[in-house]
């Protein structure tokens, strides 16, 4: 797999998406700034990064646009509106638990932080059906699973 965040990576991960997507444009525009929202939020809160205010607007503008203003999410917002609770929901969760002391609740701390990619295979069925997420499903999970936990607990811990 090319580094992360390279041009090579970039262009994997559009064409992942795109493929789950089932090249649907109004659910690629929801995959796209789902993911812009999702990193740089990340990115305020652990501070691993610098998020620039063109960063912030672009995102927001985006989301605005591509997620809420979106016919694609809007025709199918009784399966992704949960999702997306659940993600937020997670996400808090795991700010919560990434400093317990005990180490299989960090672990699950740095599981709770990938959920976003629930959306993938929910994009999938709905763009594809059944078997359609099932083959994207598992290309989705290992494709995005570039850091391990001991990884991820040394960058944040």
């Amino acid at each position: 797999m090319s580094d992360v965040g390279s041009e090579e990576w970039i262009h994997d991960r559009d064409a992942l998406r795109a493929e789950c997507a089932n090249h649907d444009p109004g659910a690629i525009a929801f995959l796209a700034a789902l993911g812009a929202y999702v990193e740089m939020w990340d990115d305020f809160v652990d501070k691993d990064k610098e998020v620039s205010a063109d960063a912030v607007h672009n995102t927001m503008g985006a989301g605005l646009l591509d997620i809420a203003c979106n016919p694609w999410f809007q025709a199918n917002r009784e399966f992704l509106a949960p999702v997306m609770v659940m993600m937020i929901s997670a996400y808090l969760t795991s700010e919560e638990l990434c400093t317990d002391p005990d180490i299989a609740v960090r672990q699950r701390a740095f599981h709770l932080r990938n959920y976003p990619l629930e959306f993938y295979p929910v994009v999938a069925f709905v763009t594809g059906g059944m078997q359609h997420m099932r083959r994207m499903d598992p290309k989705v999970r290992r494709f995005f699973s570039f850091e391990t936990f001991e990884q991820w607990e040394f960058a944040n811990g």
